[in-house]
């Protein structure tokens, strides 16, 4: 609680000490009484204002939500108390679209607009009332129960990537069908279903006339190689949260548009050939898991009723016969898109480019939106920009493509647009 004169007071209190002063050096009675009257005036005033200030400043919302990072939530907070004027500590993740304020009442219309994923909370606002005329402000403290629980992009894709591994179940891996595929090519025959037979298959009219279980058949179209290179190391969780989602979303991408998937990680200099869509998917995961951005026991939480030990399975089951290759040279293919923040391994990171042009080999780059988001110190905020800067105009310099993850946020599944453009 804190109670002082505002511009219109002071004014008033140094107009009455001026008067007040002058009847001391002549002495005029009439001085006296109008200093008089206006003290008294200003003591009323605030007597009065005091006694409606005894009554606090109440907020009655409550909001508990659990959003995704990318979702602007509409936000309205009302706060009762009489004669507020203004509202201070307003975090910055607010967009404020209006301020109403009444004699009863004050309310915040905005909406949510977080930087980054994590807990956002308001546990208390500044609210200034004021007095007849303005002559005093009231500034007190009142409490507020807001909490979003702001859910990282990344647990969205690794949501998309699991309920796929999960419809495929493990039966292609354990009758050793041939390589699954989510794009259905030209209809090819009608046969008896034959376990581990994909169940979307089913011919429900055929097994109606039949009278038993028959499948569709589809001849798989001729698919497209894609590169896919990524580092996934960056300076923050947050950065580490745009390159993990850029990662799941490439590979679900390429499942649905049939492209054929060679991993390579710069990081550890390992590259993973001949993996199947479904293969590449549960590599994904598991390696996403590591980087930490999703703790496991949340992860476990959100995707119940399916048990740690049988998400370990299936994982599992999918990353059999997966040949790693560990070694320093890259041989790029046709087509290729790397992910990275730009900012490690920068030599080897030109290196690479150059080559891809000299070979005349289709490279993009999708990078963090912000790579500097969730640095606290300034400084090192700023190298980080200007690395990023910097490095983005070399490459740009040299006709590749740059992307930021946020290019493809309300796209979602078009990563793979870039290879025809």
């Amino acid at each position: 609680m804190k109670i002082y004169p505002s511009d219109n007071g002071l004014g008033l209190t140094l107009i009455s000490i001026l008067i007040l002063l002058f009847y001391f050096f002549t002495g005029d009675i009439f001085l006296a009484y109008a200093s008089f009257l206006l003290i008294s005036f200003l003591l009323i005033v605030f007597l009065l204002s005091y006694n409606n200030w005894k009554e606090k400043s109440l907020c009655k919302t409550k909001i508990h939500e659990r959003i995704w990072i990318w979702e602007n939530v509409p936000l309205n907070i009302i706060i009762e108390g009489k004669n507020i004027y203004a509202i201070e500590d307003i975090p910055k993740w607010i967009k404020i679209n209006k301020i109403e304020f009444t004699k009863n009442f004050a309310i915040i219309k905005g909406e949510t607009n977080f930087p980054h994923y994590g807990e956002f909370s308001i546990e208390k606002l500044t609210v200034l009332r004021k007095s007849f005329l303005k002559l005093f402000i009231f500034k007190e403290k009142v409490s507020i129960e807001v909490k979003y629980k702001v859910l990282p992009e990344t647990l969205y894709w690794l949501f998309e990537a699991l309920n796929i591994l999960r419809e495929v179940g493990i039966s292609h891996f354990e009758t050793g069908t041939q390589k699954p595929s989510l794009i259905k090519g030209l209809y090819y025959e009608t046969r008896e279903y034959v376990y581990g037979d994909p169940i979307r298959n089913i011919d429900w009219k055929a097994t109606a006339r039949h009278r038993k279980i028959m499948v569709k058949l589809f001849e798989e179209e001729k698919s497209k190689s894609i590169m896919l290179l990524y580092n996934l190391k960056a300076p923050s969780p947050y950065v580490c949260n745009d390159l993990a989602s850029a990662f799941l979303s490439s590979i679900l991408s390429s499942i649905r548009k049939n492209l054929s998937l060679t991993l390579i990680d710069l990081l550890e200099s390992k590259s993973y050939f001949h993996m199947n869509a479904y293969q590449a998917l549960a590599f994904a995961i598991k390696k996403v898991l590591e980087l930490g951005i999703v703790k496991p026991s949340e992860f476990y939480e959100y995707i119940e009723p399916l048990t740690k030990e049988e998400f370990e399975s299936l994982i599992q089951a999918f990353m059999l016969n997966i040949i790693e290759s560990k070694s320093k040279l890259i041989s790029l293919g046709d087509s290729n898109i790397l992910i990275s923040t730009l900012l490690y391994d920068i030599p080897d990171l030109i290196n690479l480019v150059e080559n891809a042009m000299k070979n005349k080999k289709d490279i993009n780059i999708v990078t963090a939106s912000k790579p500097w988001i969730g640095i606290k110190d300034l400084e090192e905020a700023y190298r980080i920009y200007l690395t990023y800067r910097n490095v983005k105009q070399k490459l740009e310099k040299m006709k590749v493509n740059v992307f930021p993850w946020s290019y493809f946020k309300a796209k979602k599944e078009n990563i793979y647009e870039l290879i025809t453009i």
